[in-house]
């Protein structure tokens, strides 16, 4: 009788947000064998989608920036395959993201393009043209400063060393100006980034702003058709993927002191010559063993502060009642934009960035709404030892219900300042709470950016690839910078550990 063969993988990949999918892609492409592991039932982590009533709604990336012809991400995604595979729509190009303050009857504006974005912003605020300029200046500045983000190498990938990690977003923005109003407008997309007074730094701030001025589009029919399209690609490049199955623990090699394979909860073991860590750094610690790294990483890992956490509403509401808005309202109740992050449960909700799902089957009207705010994982603690996923069919006990419902009825209490009617335009109501995100995303908290970046003390936020295990790495938002582009340029920043740099990027460059 034929004994099966085992199969050894060159490379096994925990966890398949949108960077473990790219390192996969890319070790694929190169000829490496690959598996990758993911816990829960679809793939993408914060890509992930959900269906009511056939409508399809964003868990996590609503929009997203530089796709534009020439742009950064269009060059990545055209090496994916995904430019040429999944359809994007582009939003207002005088108005992509627009802001409204309560008290305030005026709508502000971001236009594409840093031209645009200037001449707009000038226009509402015609005194304050040179400190627009020098802000648009400075965002471009510091992208040039990060060679990456331009698809060019550097000869040292210590990011840390840029001064423009050491400068406060809140401080630059406020040294500019003393008009109110156009420091909360230039600081009004701080919901992307979780955005902090007293630790934001700066060079998070340009990143994602250049992105988005850059261009804005939303994906169309969700971001989901991002994981699938590389799921598939992955498949066909000879790569393995295994879902709804947790990695539950790894076993060691005693004389390499290397991990030999990994164990999954139905049992199986994967053997692989390397493996990369797409989760959370707490997480990756628990499953390796703390014993097997230096008290000194496993303790500055274990201080690192959770990001802030969100509370999301997604409604389906009647047809034909409220129109397709093709631009992101972000509304707060606030005098300082900075504030909304450091509020009080009794005030709750402050800020809301309202974002709307484009589908092929939309048309002027919309039928779905999804609202984000803030939300701190306090407010769960109660139901901290409550665990709900595709893989354990749990549920919440009733109170956890109660308060949740209580939470929706505030946030549509909230949504009337800027639609007057909606309650009753709503058919159906789902929401996220930080307790979801941490279940299906993995992040300590359900901490929406993963850990808080801090100018005070950029180092003891900084992960490196590689850890003290020879061939285990890491990658994803926790080693470069959250969003879709920051974790696209993380998974490259992995993957120049295996292959070159300067060969990888020629063929990013040369992608069409």
């Amino acid at each position: 009788m034929k004994i099966k063969e085992e199969i050894k993988y060159d490379f096994a990949i925990v966890g398949s947000g949108l960077g473990g999918l790219q390192c996969a892609y890319i070790l694929a492409q190169e000829g490496y064998k690959v598996v990758i592991i993911e816990k829960n039932r679809q793939l993408g982590g914060s890509l992930q989608v959900f269906s009511r009533n056939k409508h399809i709604f964003d868990t996590g990336v609503h929009y997203i920036g530089g796709l534009d012809e020439g742009q950064n991400l269009n060059q990545f995604f055209k090496y994916f395959g995904i430019m040429q595979n999944i359809d994007f729509k582009k939003l207002d190009n005088d108005g992509f993201d627009q802001f409204k303050f309560k008290g305030d009857d005026k709508t502000y504006y971001h236009g594409q393009g840093f031209e645009n974005f200037e001449n707009i912003l000038i226009k509402d605020f015609p005194d304050e043209q040179e400190a627009i300029k020098a802000y648009s200046k400075k965002i471009r500045d510091v992208v040039e400063d990060f060679p990456l983000y331009n698809l060019e190498p550097e000869l040292n990938l210590d990011y840390y060393n840029s001064e423009y990690h050491r400068i406060s977003a809140y401080e630059y923005i406020k040294s500019l100006t003393d008009n109110e109003t156009l420091q909360n407008v230039l600081a009004g997309s701080n919901l992307l980034y979780g955005g902090s007074a007293g630790e934001t730094p700066l060079y998070m701030h340009a990143l994602i702003a250049n992105s988005y001025i850059e261009s804005a589009y939303r994906c169309v029919g969700g971001g989901s058709k991002i994981a699938v399209h590389l799921g598939k690609q992955i498949r066909h490049k000879n790569g393995k993927i295994i879902t709804n199955n947790a990695v539950v623990s790894c076993n060691f090699n005693t004389e390499t002191k290397e991990i030999s394979s990994v164990k999954l909860a139905q049992g199986e073991e994967i053997k692989a010559e390397k493996f990369i860590f797409n989760i959370a750094p707490k997480e990756m610690i628990r499953l390796v063993g703390a014993d097997k790294f230096k008290k000194a990483f496993v303790n500055r890992v274990n201080k690192q502060k959770p990001g802030i956490s969100s509370f999301s509403l997604h409604l389906t509401v009647k047809d034909k009642s409220i129109k397709y808005p093709n631009y992101n309202l972000y509304y707060f109740d606030e005098k300082n934009v900075w504030d909304s992050i450091n509020y009080e449960e009794k005030n709750w909700p402050t800020c809301a960035l309202v974002c709307v799902p484009y589908s092929k089957s939309t048309t002027e009207f919309t039928q779905v709404i999804s609202v984000l705010t803030y939300m701190k994982f306090e407010e769960v603690a109660a139901w901290k030892n409550s665990v709900k996923t595709d893989a354990i069919k749990n549920k919440r006990d009733k109170s956890y219900l109660e308060w949740k419902k209580e939470k929706e009825d505030k946030m549509i209490d909230f949504l009337e300042d800027i639609y007057p009617d909606i309650k009753s335009q709503i058919v159906n109501v789902e929401s996220s709470t930080p307790l979801t995100y941490r279940d299906y995303i993995g992040n300590d908290h359900g901490a929406m950016y993963g850990i808080v970046k801090d100018y005070n003390n950029p180092l003891k936020s900084f992960m490196n690839a590689r850890t003290r295990i020879p061939n285990l790495f890491l990658t994803g938002q926790y080693l470069n910078l959250h969003g879709v582009l920051g974790v696209t340029i993380s998974a490259f920043i992995t993957c120049f550990e295996f292959i070159n740099k300067e060969k990888l990027l020629e063929k990013v460059k040369q992608a069409k």
